[in-house]
């Protein structure tokens, strides 16, 4: 009986070590679980984040064209105001910036003093608008009605 008793034992101690394996194994398998659900949250986050610059990016780019233009327009809005303020008999601005001044071509007739009529005439008969890519390329097409006015 001795050797019945021992193979008893034995027996006893494998399913204990088998039952605390089954716990390990349990244990394993749900931290497992719980780190790929972390790793799933953290490659969504990051996802998010990275939607999130693309579109910060986009807008930035956005306001930089709209800033450029914006310059663009008020350069040529600043020549145009001094050439109406020469036609209408007054002083033209003096302290145009470097840029302007060199955009700014006086009419190309010297001494005739047209008034207010002819240009209102002149802007309704040559002012179909300008499109945005020809101010946003340098393109001054946009002055033209003024300097042959």
């Amino acid at each position: 009986m001795q050797i019945s008793e021992k193979v008893a034992r034995s027996l006893a101690e494998i399913v204990e070590k088998v039952r605390q394996v089954d716990q390990l194994v349990a244990e394993v398998t749900t931290a497992s679980r719980e780190q790929s659900q972390g790793v799933q949250q953290i490659t969504t986050a990051v996802t998010q984040m990275d939607k999130v610059v693309q579109g910060n990016a986009a807008s930035a780019e956005e306001s930089a064209s709209a800033a450029e233009e914006l310059s663009a327009q008020s350069v040529a809005l600043q020549a145009a105001v001094s050439e109406l303020i020469q036609l209408v008999g007054g002083e033209a601005n003096t302290t145009l910036s470097p840029e302007i001044a060199r955009t700014f071509q006086p009419p190309a007739t010297a001494g005739a003093t047209r008034g207010p009529a002819h240009f209102v005439k002149s802007f309704t008969n040559r002012s179909q608008g300008t499109s945005r890519a020809s101010m946003k390329n340098g393109n001054n097409a946009h002055l033209e009605f003024f300097r042959s006015a």
